[in-house]
């Protein structure tokens, strides 16, 4: 039985280019959940050592924390709480991470914590650590067109997140980012934390889906998750930038949110047949297609 002082939160597991804030602020409107920002602290074993590893190029991954930790123990966003939310986890250094996020979802109670998992998604150790924190946890594998993925992930910064994840082309020269590895390195990722739930606990969901159809498709999930699903709890639910942490934080914290409205994922999101796993990739100045792999993988999700 679930220990309902601390009732099992729910993970949204997204890829890069995805957008798994906007379903994570969807779910955390409904009235038995709430919803926080990717924290990242499974990255890590210690907060010592999240503190050490989150610096340079890594501070903005700090964001989603210092946000949560700012508006749940405060009640706020602001430069003076996230300062707070800094001196807090210095006074924690010593504790593992997994013990802040029960306390994160301890704060919550009794509504479910729902979050973002991106980059534990590629990071050696970040599934057995949220796995061993949360062993009751819901994960949603929120899936999105390889191809309309790879757009998403090209037009920003020329492909930097393909690029610093490893997630290149080394079959060509100069070597080229390639966002179809990047959707090849996510799936594998996917497929660790599926292995190590139970059937029942791990539900997937098309992004194309949810934009066509956002009432049926977050009445479903919400039913599966075993969250309320009457017409109220929907009608909250395509609110999902009414999220606290929709739109940018305060100095020091601005990064995680990237919360949509419903037009603008519609828009975002390209219907059905609009792009295609057969015929060269945009971003390939090759004319490059996807590997035969990718295909049949993108296929079995009914992608065509």
């Amino acid at each position: 039985m679930h220990d309902m002082t601390r009732p099992p939160p729910v993970f949204v597991l997204a890829a890069p280019g995805v957008p798994g804030q906007t379903l994570v602020a969807a779910l955390g409107r409904n009235p038995g959940a709430y919803d926080l920002p990717e924290c990242n602290l499974e990255l890590s074993g210690t907060v010592d050592n999240l503190l050490r590893e989150m610096t340079g190029m890594r501070q903005g991954q700090l964001h989603g924390l210092l946000r949560s930790l700012s508006h749940l123990l405060v009640g706020e966003q602001s430069m003076a709480s996230v300062e707070m939310a800094r001196r807090w986890l210095t006074r924690h250094m010593h504790l593992p991470t997994g013990a802040v996020a029960q306390r994160l979802a301890a704060m919550i109670a009794p509504r479910r914590m729902v979050a973002p998992v991106t980059s534990a998604l590629f990071e050696p150790g970040g599934t057995e650590r949220l796995l061993a924190t949360f062993p009751d946890a819901d994960f949603v594998h929120l899936q999105m067109h390889p191809v309309a993925q790879g757009r998403a992930v090209m037009g920003q910064s020329g492909g930097a997140a393909a690029m610093l994840m490893g997630a290149v082309d080394d079959s060509v020269s100069p070597p080229m980012p390639d966002a179809q590895e990047l959707w090849a390195m996510a799936e594998a990722g996917v497929a660790v934390f599926r292995a190590g739930v139970a059937p029942s606990r791990f539900h997937a969901l098309r992004v194309e889906d949810l934009a066509a159809g956002p009432a049926l498709a977050l009445a479903g999930l919400a039913g599966a998750l075993a969250l309320p699903a009457d017409a109220a709890a929907v009608a909250r639910m395509l609110r999902p930038e009414d999220s606290a942490f929709a739109g940018p934080g305060p100095f020091g914290a601005h990064l995680a949110g990237d919360v949509l409205d419903l037009a603008a994922l519609r828009a975002a999101v390209p219907a059905a047949g609009a792009v295609s796993l057969k015929g060269p990739l945009p971003w390939r100045p090759d004319g490059g297609g996807l590997r035969p792999a990718l295909r049949d993988q993108a296929m079995a999700m009914g992608y065509s």
